[in-house]
C-alpha cells in the first residue's frame, strides 16, 4: 500500500465509521501498561474518541516484521468533572 510518509497505514474514514457503526475490538497490552477501565472511560467515550481521531493526533505506523501494521495516535481526552486533559495512547489496526 503506497502511503506518504508520515500518513497513517490506515484511512481515517474506515477507522471513524468503523467506530460509528461500534465494530471494533479493544485489546489491552499484555504487561498491564493501560487500562481504559481504570482511566475511567466508559465503552461510548472509547468509541467518541475513536470517531475524532484526526491526522494531527497521529504519530507514526509501526511496521513490526511478521505483524500487521499498527497506526499510533496520541488523543487529548477530558475526564467527565475534570478540566485538565490526558494523552490517551491509541495503536489501532484495521
Amino acid at each position: 500500500m503506497a502511503r506518504r510518509p508520515n500518513q497513517p497505514y490506515y484511512d481515517l474514514t474506515t477507522v471513524r465509521r468503523l467506530a460509528l457503526e461500534k465494530k471494533v475490538r479493544r485489546r489491552q497490552r499484555s504487561d498491564g501498561k493501560t487500562d481504559i477501565d481504570k482511566l475511567g472511560i466508559r465503552e461510548y467515550e472509547f468509541l467518541s474518541i475513536l470517531a475524532s481521531l484526526s491526522l494531527v493526533d497521529f504519530r507514526h505506523t509501526d511496521e513490526e516484521h511478521g505483524k500487521r501494521p499498527a497506526d499510533v495516535y496520541v488523543k487529548p481526552f477530558i475526564r467527565q468533572g475534570r478540566r485538565m486533559p490526558i494523552n490517551i495512547y491509541i495503536k489501532l489496526a484495521v
